[in-house]
């Protein structure tokens, strides 16, 4: 946060009141000093927020748990059952982060035998009201089943986004692919042109139209595919990395409290130091904050300091008044006569040379004077 250049006071001023001018000259070292130390430390502060964060490796233990509650209401009423899904942290520092940084969604397909179609019930990170520890399900049982299948799967939060290849179309792009386990989109889609660049499958007469060669015809199941259905196509051949599919079948007679049926425990990497870093983010955001009342302090000492030059520039005229009233008026009265040929449309260039008139520092003290006069 750098302020504004501010306006000094007059050296004359030492001449007034020498100790307080002194006083004044060591404030404003301190101020100088005090402030480029704060910008200074604001700028490594906004680099050290701004930079990646360092992290340490961690284990989110997810749990699925179930309850149910049979009914003792009617015959036709065959209680309601919860399937809850959480996350926690282990190991690693303390983390503010929760089951929802870590996973971007997930579907839980119903039995089909109970629940019609469609039965799919998603749950997404970004439609949760800020970050949760996990979701749950609530749903009636159905008279005459002793038990019901939940699939759930589980997508975790990548960015960007990364996916496993099939078989076939990674072993096509062998030669346009880095050799790692999963990939993004855009290197996906980038290797497949690479590949129809070198193969010439473009048409000749349609470059909108790509003609497949026998590993792609294979692939895409296609002879012939128009360029802008490129990416509809890889995407069949694309599977999310990280993607948990789990299945459970769940009782639907007797009492069950939370039961556990299923943890899995996933490997992440949590903030080393969060607390540092918020502390470090409100600080800035504090200073931001103050930027306003600085500058309405700043604008107030500059009218206190212009005050001041004021009030110098008119002891100034007062004291070489006061010395020698006769000279001073006559100095006046030459300037009024030179102002008045500079004023002159018909005064030559030549007419009025003497400029040294305007450099003495009375004369400034005297229209400083002028044009601050209320």
């Amino acid at each position: 946060m750098e302020g504004k250049k501010r306006k000094v006071v007059h050296e004359e001023a030492q001449e007034c009141d020498e100790e307080s001018y002194v006083k004044y000259k060591q404030l404003k070292a301190m101020d100088d000093h005090a402030s480029m130390t704060i910008h200074r430390n604001l700028g490594r502060l906004e680099a050290e927020v701004n930079a990646p964060p360092k992290l340490s490796k961690a284990t989110l233990v997810v749990t699925m748990s179930y309850s149910f509650g049979p009914s003792t209401n009617s015959e036709d009423d065959a209680g309601v059952w919860c399937f809850r899904v959480g996350g926690a942290i282990e190991g690693g520092p303390p983390c503010s982060r929760k089951f929802s940084h870590y996973f971007r969604k997930a579907i839980v397909d119903l039995d089909e035998r109970l629940y019609a179609l469609p039965n799919s019930i998603e749950w997404s990170s970004f439609r949760a009201n800020g970050d949760t520890d996990g979701f749950e399900i609530r749903r009636p049982a159905k008279p005459g089943f002793t038990q019901h299948t939940l699939h759930l799967e589980l997508v975790q939060q990548l960015v960007p986004e990364r996916f496993n290849l099939t078989q076939a179309l990674a072993d096509a792009l062998v030669p346009y692919l880095e050799q790692i386990e999963s990939h993004t989109q855009d290197e996906v889609i980038k290797a497949v042109w690479e590949y129809i660049k070198a193969k010439k499958l473009l048409d000749e007469d349609d470059s909108s139209n790509i003609v497949n060669d026998t590993t792609l015809e294979k692939i895409f199941e296609c002879k012939e595919m128009q360029f802008k259905s490129l990416q509809t196509h890889i995407m069949k051949h694309l599977t999310p990395v990280g993607s948990i599919s789990l299945e459970y079948q769940l009782p639907l007679t007797g009492k069950h409290d939370n039961m556990i049926v299923g943890v899995q425990r996933i490997p992440i990497e949590v903030p080393t130091n969060e607390s540092l870093f918020n502390i470090r983010k409100a600080c800035l955001t504090n200073c931001a904050e103050l930027k306003e009342p600085c500058l309405a302090l700043e604008n107030k000492m500059d009218k206190i300091i212009e005050n001041i030059n004021h009030h110098i520039a008119r002891r100034e005229w007062m004291v070489q008044f006061t010395a020698d009233p006769t000279n001073f008026m006559d100095r006046v009265i030459v300037f009024q006569d030179l102002n008045q040929e500079l004023l002159d449309p018909n005064c030559s260039k030549n007419s009025s040379t003497n400029v040294d008139y305007f450099q003495l520092p009375w004369v400034h003290s005297t229209m400083e004077m002028i044009l601050h006069r209320d």
